[in-house]
């Protein structure tokens, strides 16, 4: 029932032709955002630039087709989804299953691991080759960050994932993916509970104004 609800509220504002930036929760929103984006555009494709430490891509979990580890086992499902375009990217940790990846490739879909975007010589060039692989033979192409894509000692109030991305690589993604045309995003997994500080809420709301400021100049009304 929460899903038919964010997919009919996600169809609205896509509708609007708005450039939304969902908060969560759990990562489990992405799906029912983009079923809403598929339903309301059912003769388009969209690719996916999906920034995590894991590959949410479990085909059930503990019997439930929707939950935190699945969406993109659904979004693998999804008509609209052109699997080729859909990028894993900043995969690593212990917390993966080995048989996850398995699925992502078997589906189509493209991983890139953290050491692989740590260890390249620009990160502003290397977004850039990611963008144009994601907005291949597609008309959408939208963002999802789970917050344990960063180190745990820039996000206390997520999973705890260490060796991460900084905040400041985050951040130059996030703007430089949105200045190409990003469609929307969302940015998921934040916990206030466990977060005194609310340093992972804080580090939200500038990753929504990077977003907003990229969004802005793709649109070209900023150089």
């Amino acid at each position: 029932e929460t899903m038919k609800r964010i997919q009919t509220f996600a169809k609205g504002v896509w509708k609007k032709e708005a450039f939304p930036i969902a908060l969560g929760g759990d990562h489990g929103i992405t799906y029912p955002i983009l079923a809403g984006l598929a339903e309301q555009h059912p003769d388009k494709k969209i690719g996916i630039l999906h920034l995590d430490a894991h590959y949410d891509n479990m085909p059930h979990f503990e019997g439930e087709k929707y939950a935190r580890s699945t969406p993109f086992a659904r979004l693998y499902e999804l008509d609209q989804v052109r699997n080729e375009s859909l990028l894993h990217l900043g995969i690593h940790g212990p917390r993966n299953k080995p048989e996850t990846g398995r699925y992502a490739q078997e589906a189509g879909a493209k991983t890139y691991t953290l050491t692989e975007m740590k260890e390249t010589d620009n990160l502003r060039k290397f977004a850039a080759k990611l963008y144009k692989e994601a907005a291949k033979d597609v008309d959408f192409v939208y963002l999802s960050v789970c917050s344990d894509v960063l180190d745990v000692a820039y996000n206390p109030g997520g999973p705890i994932d260490t060796n991460g991305l900084t905040s400041y690589e985050l951040l130059t993604l996030v703007h430089e993916f949105t200045s190409r045309g990003v469609v929307g995003m969302d940015f998921v997994e934040v916990y206030p509970q466990q977060d005194a500080n609310d340093v992972s809420s804080h580090f939200a709301s500038t990753l929504a104004l990077y977003a907003l400021a990229g969004h802005i100049k793709a649109k070209g009304l900023v150089k």
